[in-house]
């Protein structure tokens, strides 16, 4: 009995230091976890969401274990170089400022955060970046800059960002670039400063971005590309040019970009394409040219475009097209020539695109359809030809094309209809065709095969063979 009390008394010690230990950490995980008021907060305080929260200040006791601190849609206009300073932990998935109304970064802001892999600070009224505001930042993977108001950006704004692989500086007020502003991002795969008043791009402005996959230089003011301007980015594979002001392409402006695969130069002011400006582009799978004063297509402008599976042509000043013009298209799919003042298809302009799914010719000139002009389109499923002055439709023109599902011939001349001329599309189809529309064609419907035609025409749901 003696012993088994020793026991005891001499065990309760070691009891008690045991329970003291486990109350200190309590109190420690309790105060090292505590959300802040407004916040939600899990994964024990790191993954910590204030957002939308009507906070106008950065909350003071945000866990210093979070690794992601989301604070957008507040209120928060100003910042101080205490605000992030013991958050070393925000990592991965990083820190949302987005939409507050933030004008001023300080300098040291951000100084403490160097495992922070992705800054979000779009839609706020930011007009400066200061030298040295992201100079900490050395692990910093996406940096996200757009729909603020930034006009300028200095030689060293990014300088120390050399892991950065994607910067968004869409939507601000960007006039002027400089040859050394982007050139310590050597990982970077993605660069947008489209929506900005860019007129003029030095020639070596992207010529360190090795690594670029994607440029968005849409919706600015450039109406100039200097010829070397893009012949270091050897892993480009989409550029993106539209709503600019660009009247002429140099022929070896893209010449370099052998692994691009989509250019868009729509809405831009381009009335001639040089020869080769397309060369060497052999991976190219879309092209779009639309909205431009292009007036005339020559041979052999395609022909290194073996790969191209889009092309857009529509709303230019093309009046005719040569008959070899799209023969190396064999993998086309796509071919808008729409809004254009094209009167003529030449016989056979479309025999080799074996592979084309849908064409768009609505909106032209064309009054005769030769007929066989779409006899090698076997796969072709999509075919506009309304908004032309179409009055005749040949027997054979359709002949091949049994895999049609949607036929446009609206707003044409059309006054009768030759029997049969349908008759290897929509009655040999019944169950597949889907969409056949001649409205406002001013048809006079006699035999029985048109009188047929016509409750297609409007609308009506036929379920039966002639």
């Amino acid at each position: 009995m003696v012993e088994q009390l020793w026991r005891t008394s001499s065990s309760m010690p070691t009891c008690r230091a045991v329970v003291s230990v486990l109350l200190s950490l309590l109190c420690i995980v309790t105060a090292t976890f505590a959300c802040p008021k407004k916040c939600d907060c899990w994964y024990f305080g790191r993954y910590v969401d204030c957002a939308g929260a009507g906070l106008e200040d950065v909350p003071a006791n945000i866990p210093v274990g979070a690794t992601y601190l989301d604070l957008g849609n507040n209120n928060i206009q100003n910042l101080s170089d205490a605000d992030f300073s013991q958050l070393t932990s925000l990592s991965k998935w990083g820190l949302k400022l987005t939409n507050n109304g933030i004008r001023v970064l300080p300098v040291g802001v951000f100084s403490n955060l160097t495992h922070l892999r992705s800054l979000d600070l779009s839609g706020n009224h930011v007009a400066n970046l200061p030298d040295g505001i992201f100079s900490n930042l050395t692990s910093l993977i996406r940096l996200y800059l757009s729909n603020n108001n930034i006009s300028s950006l200095t030689a060293r704004v990014f300088s120390h960002l050399t892991r950065l692989r994607w910067l968004d500086l869409s939507l601000n007020h960007i006039a002027d670039l400089s040859d050394g502003t982007f050139s310590h991002l050597t990982r970077l795969w993605l660069l947008d400063l489209s929506g900005n008043y860019i007129a003029d791009l030095p020639d070596e402005v992207f010529s360190n971005l090795k690594s670029l996959g994607l440029l968005y230089l849409s919706n600015n003011n450039i109406s100039r590309l200097p010829s070397g301007v893009f012949s270091h980015l050897n892993h480009l594979w989409c550029l993106d040019l539209s709503g600019n002001h660009i009247a002429h392409l140099q022929s070896e402006v893209f010449s370099n970009l052998t692994t691009l695969e989509r250019i868009d130069l729509y809405n831009n002011s381009i009335s001639r394409l040089p020869t080769g400006v397309f060369s060497h582009l052999i991976r190219l799978r879309w092209l779009d040219l639309s909205g431009n004063h292009i007036a005339d297509l020559p041979d052999g402008m395609f022909s290194d475009l073996a790969s191209l599976g889009h092309l857009y042509m529509a709303n230019n000043n093309i009046s005719s097209l040569s008959v070899g013009v799209f023969s190396h298209l064999t993998s086309l799919k796509w071919l808008d020539l729409s809004g254009n003042c094209i009167s003529h298809l030449p016989g056979g302009v479309f025999s080799n695109l074996t592979s084309l799914l849908q064409l768009r010719l609505y909106n032209n000139n064309i009054s005769i359809l030769p007929a066989r002009d779409f006899t090698h389109l076997t796969r072709l499923w999509w075919l506009d030809l309304s908004g032309n002055h179409i009055s005749e439709l040949p027997a054979e023109v359709f002949s091949n094309l049994t895999t049609l599902l949607e036929l446009r011939l609206y707003n044409n001349n059309i006054s009768s209809l030759t029997p049969g001329v349908f008759s290897h599309l929509y009655l040999r189809r019944i169950g597949t065709f889907t969409h056949f529309d001649i409205r406002r064609t001013y048809m006079q419907l006699s035999s029985p095969h048109e009188r047929f035609c016509s409750e297609i025409v409007y609308g009506r749901q036929v379920h039966r063979r002639m």
